[in-house]
């Protein structure tokens, strides 16, 4: 258990995306970040998260903050194919003195498949979207107009980052936005997404 006292234990799983090799399409990566009321110790932290590919058990590699409440995590060994499949996460509070389970699917796209897999609004000081593509992205590409906030007249800043496209806006948007992304994005190998987001 982690430093205890008589209020509940909660924590927060917050999935990033998957991530490819530049390398080597097939092997792919699961990764994010667990967020813990409390300070919690790294070992009993470890054994929280399980993941499976199939029926292939698939190794979880982690980086601990030294608040003991913030910790990075990576599935490793993913494997892209031809034909899609899931990486399915079961997260137990046990090991922690935690009373919540928790179980989530990251979708893995075919080989030949290029699309984007999610986005997200992140809501830090500097506020951007997160869109994570099933490829890394063509860095040379610029994605002024391929990627916009429908409404919004202000002006976006893109960073590229393998399959991540991190999208600021110039200024602080209030309220619900629709993320548009053309089909005229591109991926390392020069294809374009398979339908527009």
């Amino acid at each position: 258990m982690c430093s205890s006292d008589l209020r509940d234990l909660a924590y927060e799983v917050v999935t990033a995306g998957i991530a490819a090799d530049r390398g080597d399409l097939r092997k792919q990566e699961v990764s994010g970040q667990l967020h813990i009321n409390e300070a919690c110790d790294g070992a009993k932290v470890e054994q929280m998260l399980s993941a499976k590919q199939g029926n292939k058990a698939l190794q979880v590699s982690w980086k601990h903050d030294s608040d003991g409440r913030t910790h990075a995590w990576t599935v490793v060994g993913v494997e892209r194919s031809n034909a899609a499949s899931l990486v399915n996460m079961s997260w137990t509070g046990k090991p922690i003195g935690g009373r919540k389970d928790l179980k989530e699917s990251q979708v893995v796209p075919p080989l030949d498949e290029f699309v984007v897999l999610s986005a997200r609004a992140v809501q830090l000081e500097e506020q951007y979207v997160l869109v994570n593509f099933s490829d890394p992205i063509a860095a040379s590409q610029d994605l002024s107009g391929l990627i916009r906030i429908e409404g919004f007249s202000g002006k976006l800043r893109y960073v590229t980052d393998g399959n991540f496209v991190r999208v600021y806006p110039s200024e602080r948007i209030v309220g619900s936005q629709k993320l548009a992304v053309d089909a005229g994005v591109r991926n390392v190998s020069g294809q374009n997404l398979k339908e527009a987001f």
